[in-house]
């Protein structure tokens, strides 16, 4: 019996215990190994739509931070272009250069957390430059979506580590699973030497290890770098 990996999917492991459970039911002579089993297995399906739901969580919040991201883009540009006007198209004017002593377009290829911690003059400024009704509204657009920014990047972060804390939860769960089917290996292998039944027995109870996970899961397997876990070993072994 091989154990599962540290690579190993949880769609995997749900169905190590599945196949498990099946083939105790069907031996009909192991009904005090069954209910543990069962738990193991309503443990994973649980933990399973934890990790999807966090996996989506964070697909939601990257989407937001994205949407924040250009939101204070457009509104950073929409205010430049506001005040320059007010300035009779001069950069040189003082009051522009108080808002923008670089280029509008530095700030905004900036990334959002970046761009917000850039903008943190805005605050100051407005307070020292007199500026027309329509043009201070355009710089409140600015800090509304500078608000809205930090909102996103806090969620994106929330989100973040409520995935981390459900890959963590996989990973020890993957370990208690393995001594789960350990002890039940041993379990059977008893069972076979007392009542003489062929070497191998206990196999029987245990899946071929699948090494290809499903769906999303992929993703909520991968390590805090991009790059997905995946088995090396293509080939199929008892576990």
């Amino acid at each position: 019996m091989r154990q599962h990996e540290a690579t190993r999917s949880l769609s995997a492991i749900r169905d190590g215990l599945t196949w498990t459970l099946a083939a105790l039911r069907a031996a009909g002579v192991h009904t005090h190994e069954v209910r543990p089993i069962e738990a193991l297995g309503a443990r994973a399906k649980s933990l399973d739509d934890a990790l999807e739901a966090a996996d989506e969580a964070v697909v939601i919040a990257n989407a937001c931070v994205a949407w924040r991201d250009m939101a204070l883009d457009n509104a950073i540009e929409c205010f430049a272009r506001d005040l320059l006007h007010h300035c009779g198209g001069r950069r040189d004017d003082v009051r522009y250069r108080a808002f923008f002593p670089v280029a509008p377009n530095e700030y905004t290829r900036m990334a959002l957390a970046a761009e917000i911690d850039a903008t943190e003059h805005f605050t100051r400024v407005i307070t020292e430059v007199a500026l027309p009704k329509a043009v201070a509204v355009s710089h409140a657009a600015v800090l509304t979506a500078r608000d809205e920014g930090r909102e996103a990047l806090a969620a994106r972060a929330a989100a973040e580590g409520t995935l981390a804390n459900a890959r963590l939860r996989l990973t020890l769960f993957r370990d208690e699973v393995n001594l789960a089917r350990a002890s039940l290996h041993n379990v059977l292998e008893r069972y076979r030497i007392d009542h003489g039944l062929r070497v191998g027995y206990p196999d029987t109870f245990f899946a071929p290890v699948r090494t290809a996970p499903r769906r999303a899961e992929a993703k909520s397997a991968k390590p805090p770098a991009d790059g997905t876990r995946r088995d090396t070993d293509p080939r199929p072994v008892t576990g």
